[in-house]
């Protein structure tokens, strides 16, 4: 369908709102097919035929070019029960929030299951680190980059996506402290307030005496939030 047919169509359904009758309006192939019989019975015909044409004639085209998607990953905890979904959408409905609605995750997570993807996705540095392998698939545009599996590093932390980057952070705070301490020295500054505070959270593992002096120049960091939690 053209463009003067698509003006045509308007034209004519703009018409019926206003209880008035399309057929002078319409396309002579229409004119042709509704023709012969009542004028209300013409209207019907024009009615039904502009249906189709919203139908199919209208029907927004794929792009030409699509991205495929790698699967999502599979998580390390089962999916909650089949029979349990009604109860969990129910529940993620009356989350009013977002920080609500993580609630609901994490106490589930703390339960031993995760959520179906179809029910709720994680959109935050929030969620619980089980939902780690799904954050960073919605992070990646084209499907194909992951996160490397070699240490966490000054050099190839942008390398990282945030969740993955935030796991190593993890686990090497609490097996090489100080030296995880460091690297949110050097690299945190350059995030945004959301990340900032979720990589200081980190910091309460493998918590010591070493960490006080970072911990205290955080006082001056322009988030609120983060100068709180530091505190």
């Amino acid at each position: 369908m053209n463009e003067g047919e698509q003006t045509g169509l308007a034209t004519m359904r703009d018409c019926w709102i206003t209880g008035g009758a399309a057929f002078d309006l319409a396309p002579t192939a229409w004119k042709t097919i509704a023709g012969g019989v009542s004028p209300d019975e013409q209207e019907r015909r024009l009615l039904a035929i502009a249906a189709q044409a919203l139908d199919v004639a209208l029907r927004p085209a794929a792009p030409k070019t699509l991205k495929r998607r790698p699967p999502l990953p599979r998580l390390a905890l089962p999916m909650l029960p089949e029979r349990l979904r009604p109860l969990l959408r129910a529940a993620l409905k009356h989350a009013v929030d977002a920080r609500r609605k993580t609630r609901v995750v994490k106490l589930v997570a703390s339960r031993g299951f995760v959520l179906h993807p179809m029910d709720w996705m994680p959109s935050d540095q929030n969620s619980p680190d089980v939902y780690a392998p799904w954050i960073d698939w919605k992070a990646s545009f084209d499907g194909e980059r992951h996160a490397p599996l070699e240490k966490l590093t000054a050099e190839n932390w942008d390398e990282f996506y945030p969740a993955a980057r935030r796991i190593a952070l993890a686990d090497m705070r609490r097996s090489e402290p100080a030296s995880a301490r460091l690297l949110v020295e050097a690299k945190a500054s350059g995030e945004s307030a959301e990340v900032r505070l979720a990589l200081i959270e980190l910091m309460r593992f493998g918590l010591n005496p070493e960490d006080a002096p970072f911990l205290k120049s955080l006082s001056a960091d322009r988030s609120g939030k983060v100068r709180e939690l530091a505190g």
